[in-house]
């Protein structure tokens, strides 16, 4: 078993990969495989031990070396908790960023606890509000229901499955069509939110399934790196089982099918994260 001192050696030489191009590809992998064979709380412990030796935060030097997907995940796996979500919340908030759908998410399905936790660390690492950064990234009812997911604390009482119910016949009776339906009929990000609003609260593990489904489908690798690297310490292997039972699949070898010919080597380090799921 390696120590922390000789872990953090061994990412301090890598991540001067610049200086030689050439490997610049194998000093990335090798920082992959030091990060991905350890868990949250043990690289916490690496980035305070790599710092006293170089006098250098690891997540700085991460991003300044690295590129694409590779640098997407490893800043994922660098930043633990609340942090992770406050990376990721950054990335999707971008100009002329194509992560929506990933923002969505993370909007959808944290609990007001969780998000007051993210709030908190958006600021200690961003100097700047989160729903400020949301209401300036986004426009027109999508921003405002962003900004209302993100600052209205949300009830923690059981439903009401009587009045549910009847509201959906109210819906199905009005519109002859279900209230999931209607919304999938549209492709605008308002409808989106409303869609993946309903499907998580009818039952999460369900929507982490179909959320990961359909990112699968549609080519969206921030997504599926987002999920794996956010919930593998978590639930990954209940959302994995729930993927079978609905969709008759592995989304382990779907992923594999998918991404696998493009980006071998993160595929390759998302495979040990996922483990025998």
């Amino acid at each position: 078993m390696q120590t922390l001192d000789s872990m953090s050696r061994l990412l301090q030489t890598p991540l001067k990969g610049l200086v030689f191009l050439y490997i610049q590809g194998h000093c990335q992998y090798k920082v992959l495989m030091i990060l991905i064979r350890r868990t949250s709380a043990q690289r916490e412990l690496i980035k305070i031990k790599y710092s006293s030796l170089t006098g250098k935060p690891l997540i700085e030097s991460t991003v300044c070396e690295f590129f694409g997907h590779q640098k997407y995940l490893a800043l994922c796996l660098l930043h633990t908790g609340p942090d992770a979500d406050a990376f990721i919340l950054r990335r999707s908030t971008r100009c002329f960023s194509r992560d929506y759908t990933i923002l969505v998410h993370l909007c959808v399905s944290r609990s007001s606890e969780q998000i007051s936790l993210v709030k908190e660390s958006y600021f200690k690492m961003y100097k700047q509000q989160l729903s400020k950064r949301i209401r300036l990234s986004t426009f027109g009812k999508y921003k405002q229901m962003l900004t209302y997911l993100i600052e209205k604390p949300r009830s923690v009482a059981p439903g009401d499955p009587a009045l549910a119910a009847k509201q959906a016949k109210l819906f199905y009776s009005q519109f002859g069509i279900s209230v999931f339906t209607y919304l999938d009929r549209y492709s605008g990000k308002y409808e989106f939110t409303l869609l993946s609003i309903c499907r998580y609260a009818l039952d999460p593990l369900k929507y982490y399934a179909g959320y990961l489904k359909r990112s699968i489908l549609n080519g969206r690798f921030r997504d599926v790196i987002c999920i794996i690297a956010t919930r593998c310490e978590i639930d990954l292997a209940s959302i994995f089982a729930k993927y079978r039972l609905l969709f008759n699949s592995s989304p382990k070898k779907e992923i594999n099918e998918m991404f696998q010919h493009k980006f071998p080597t993160i595929v390759f380090a998302l495979n040990r994260l996922m483990g025998e799921n």
